[in-house]
């Protein structure tokens, strides 16, 4: 009985997630600017722009689309009058496909600023300061968990995510090996979920992805850190110089206004 439950259980949050990614689908044909859309791209000067979904990027509650990135981008697009056309994706690894290849002028994402990457793409400033941690369920003898307790253990993480370069720094650290399986279906909300409902042992996020959800899931510990503090910037292809110095403009104005202090407060508390 207690394992029909369970599956039921599992079957009615695997029907709310459904749910969400339709009615956000549904939305954002809603919120998609007025102007043409050829193979999902707007044309005229239009900024194209690709949001991770999850609760700082990109999601639903209660009908209404939400998400820290979401309500920036469209502020600072109000202010200087720029229509926009916002696309959701969960593989990072397409989103940056789909950069290169003209789709897209941006891609916001859970992605810390790295030397490598810096390599191939423009990185915006700073829009804020998060790092990586590793949510697993809670241990029911309540032992302290270490990073040195991953020696020899698997992590998932979403398809691209650049918390794989971290990890494999973290394995040389330890000096024993951690296994990484880059899930390519689910971004990190989903593989947080996963993670509470027993279905993957644990998974590596950032920090604010995953203080948004553990509130709603009680039996998940979060307390181990992956990374040092790391900056979190939006990625514009190599060749948009005059759009990232555009874009760059715009946040350092917002940044001092009151209207940002409220929307970091609103997701993030106090600065």
């Amino acid at each position: 009985m207690k394992q029909l439950q369970a599956k039921t259980g599992k079957v009615a949050i695997y029907a709310v997630l459904l749910a969400g990614v339709l009615a956000l689908m549904f939305g954002l044909k809603k919120c998609s600017s007025p102007n043409e859309v050829l193979d999902g791209r707007a044309e005229g000067d239009t900024l194209n722009v690709a949001i991770e979904l999850s609760p700082i990027g990109l999601s639903t509650k209660e009908d209404t689309l939400s998400g820290f990135h979401y309500d920036l981008i469209r502020l600072l697009c109000l202010k200087h009058k720029r229509p926009v056309h916002i696309s959701a994706f969960s593989n990072l690894k397409s989103a940056l496909r789909q950069l290169e290849a003209g789709k897209f002028d941006i891609v916001i994402a859970d992605i810390p600023v790295t030397s490598n990457m810096k390599e191939h793409y423009l990185y915006t400033d700073s829009i804020y300061i998060d790092h990586q941690v590793l949510v697993r369920r809670k241990d029911a003898e309540s032992k302290s968990f270490t990073q040195n307790d991953l020696a020899g253990d698997t992590i998932w993480i979403p398809a691209g995510s650049l918390a794989k370069e971290r990890i494999h720094n973290l394995s040389e650290e330890i000096g024993d090996t951690i296994y990484v399986v880059e899930d390519p279906k689910y971004g990190a909300e989903q593989l947080v979920i996963l993670t509470a409902l027993g279905d993957i042992k644990q998974a590596v996020v950032n920090k604010k992805y995953a203080d948004a959800l553990v509130a709603e899931y009680s039996n998940l510990d979060i307390s181990t850190d992956i990374s040092f503090n790391q900056f979190q910037s939006w990625i514009l292809s190599k060749n948009n110089q005059e759009l990232c110095d555009t874009i760059n403009n715009w946040l350092n104005g917002f940044r001092t206004t009151e209207d940002f202090n409220r929307l970091y407060d609103n997701y993030f508390g106090r600065k």
